[in-house]
């Protein structure tokens, strides 16, 4: 709850993950950072599955508009090779976190970079995290569904304005 307020609170929506990653660092004990390493999974999950709806997006406006978009081609193309290498990024991280060697290994690394303090207790974080691909796999289509939603929810209120918008507002 004190994450919702802030978030409310503070421009912008990432100030209730960092007072939330303050507050369970604060109270964690021994494992301190384990749960803020957990809080930036999530956001990258949501930031994935924001990826995923603007790529899918964007291949479905470039087919319906594509005279509008003929000039903005390259840069298009540009956004869809970052977005899809972070996909490939983020499958791979799920398959490979999976696997008991090469998270043995990633600690032994953490260990000797990190020491064991804050941040390697973060990545210890990352780690439980890997270990279960399935709600992995839950929280991005539950996070795709919330920015689904949101999206559409923006769509129908510039779709009840009165006002003549261009097509390419859908972008």
């Amino acid at each position: 709850m004190i994450g919702n307020f802030f978030n409310m609170v503070i421009p912008g929506t990432v100030g209730g993950d960092i007072v939330k990653g303050f507050y369970l660092a604060r109270n964690e004990g021994a494992y301190k950072g384990r749960s803020s390493g957990i809080l930036i999974i999530d956001r990258v999950i949501g930031l994935l599955a924001l990826a995923l709806i603007g790529v899918v997006g964007t291949i479905y406006l470039s087919k319906q508009y594509s005279g509008l978009l003929i000039a903005y081609r390259y840069e298009l193309w540009s956004i869809l090779v970052i977005i899809s290498v972070l996909l490939v990024f983020f499958i791979g991280f799920m398959i490979a976190g999976k696997n008991e060697r090469v998270r043995k290994k990633l600690k032994e690394i953490a260990l000797r970079v990190l020491r064991q303090g804050f941040f390697y207790n973060m990545v210890e974080g990352f780690g439980a995290v890997t270990k279960r691909r399935r709600y992995l796999t839950y929280a991005f289509f539950i996070s795709i569904g919330a920015q689904a939603i949101c999206l559409v929810g923006l769509l129908n209120l510039i779709n009840l304005t009165d006002e003549l918008m261009p097509d390419i507002i859908s972008l």
